[in-house]
Order: structure tokens, then sequence, then C-alpha cells
């Protein structure tokens, strides 16, 4: 017999993106709503003070900029905008597949709950 688990979101559930230091001694997280955007400079912990994305300096402008913020934030754009109810143009529900690893046949998240 084969078992096939999937775990499927809907593009209307995504609330938010988690950025989390990785300094173990901070660990801060900070929680973006969809509809808001990263400060194009905000590519250090706000806390530690440790890099999260590596920064470039331009020229034109005189300041250091993070391409990881830019593609976050065109990211959550491109979310809100997909899931905007004013879109009368999308007639069925898009959803992201999300991985999931398999232990023994059950899915690690949910092995806890399962007596294998």
């Amino acid at each position: 017999m084969t078992r096939e688990i999937r775990t499927l979101i809907d593009l209307s559930d995504i609330q938010g993106v988690e950025i989390e230091c990785q300094n173990p001694k901070c660990r801060a997280k900070v929680m973006l709503p969809i509809t808001s955007q990263l400060p194009r400079n905000d590519y250090r912990c706000s806390q530690c003070n440790c890099d999260w994305f590596g920064s470039s300096y331009d020229a034109r402008t005189g300041q250091a900029f993070a391409a990881a913020v830019n593609q976050i934030n065109e990211f959550m754009l491109r979310v809100a905008h997909l899931t905007s109810k004013e879109r009368s143009d999308i007639h069925v529900p898009i959803r992201l597949h999300i991985g999931t690893t398999l232990i023994d046949g059950v899915s690690a998240d949910r092995a806890s709950d399962s007596k294998v």
C-alpha cells in the first residue's frame, strides 16, 4: 500500500514573512505582514546587529542595500496582489505545495502524534 501526504496552502493563507536571526545568542524574530515592506536598508538584526543578508553598495545613491530585501518585498507584493479581493480574473484556488519529509511512511510533523 502506498500512502501520500501532501501539504498545500492557499496563497490567501499567507499572512506574512518571518525572519529569524541565526545568531545563537540572539534568535530575534521579525514578522512582516504580507501588506508591509521590509525597509530597503534593513539587512541587519535590530537586536544584535548581525548581518541577515549580504549587502552591496549603490554608488548612485551612496547607500548599502541587500538584493534579497528587494526580492522579499517583491514576493510579498505579488502574493498580496494575487490574493487581492479586487481581482476578478482568477477563478481557481492557487496553492503552494509544501515539502514534507516522511519517516517510515508517516509525515515528520505528524510522527509524534502517531504510533508507528
